[in-house]
């Protein structure tokens, strides 16, 4: 048998969303203590490439996607955590009330962004009403 590879063979593989959150795993799963950064820069060249493509379902980012990366910044413990991890938050909220079904906020995401600003007390005197605020903001969203 012939061991060479033709990389011809290959030219009908094509990256998709299932990919990208393979590869935010593999970083949030890492020791190093970039991941979140890591996490949340593959996240946006999905979100790049969907729109590139004219948003090519196979792109498009998952809530999944989100979450892992907003679970990420959140375990972080950087300063002003609460802050990046409630922007994607809004981003999803606002898919979501576009009309985007699938990108609707979870409780234990709204959770992660609540223990960062958690974490976050010594940095930002405000995160304990940050905090109430995702609380609030999740609740309206369940009222919806």
């Amino acid at each position: 048998p012939n061991d060479e590879v033709d990389l011809a063979d290959f030219l009908f593989i094509k990256p998709n969303c299932i990919a990208f959150n393979a590869a935010i795993t593999a970083w949030i799963r890492s020791s190093s203590k970039d991941a979140h950064n890591h996490a949340e820069r593959i996240m946006n060249q999905l979100w790049d490439l969907y729109i590139a493509s004219g948003k090519d379902p196979e792109l498009k980012p998952s809530a999944r996607t989100f979450n892992l990366v907003i679970n990420s910044i959140a375990r972080s413990r950087e300063p002003r955590c609460g802050d990046r991890a409630a922007t994607l938050l809004n981003k999803m909220e606002e898919l979501y009330t576009a009309g985007d079904d699938e990108m609707k906020p979870e409780a234990q995401t709204f959770g992660a962004i609540i223990n960062a600003y958690a974490n976050d007390g010594p940095n930002d005197p405000q995160s304990t009403d940050k905090a109430a605020q995702v609380l609030q903001q999740m609740n309206s969203l369940y009222q919806l």
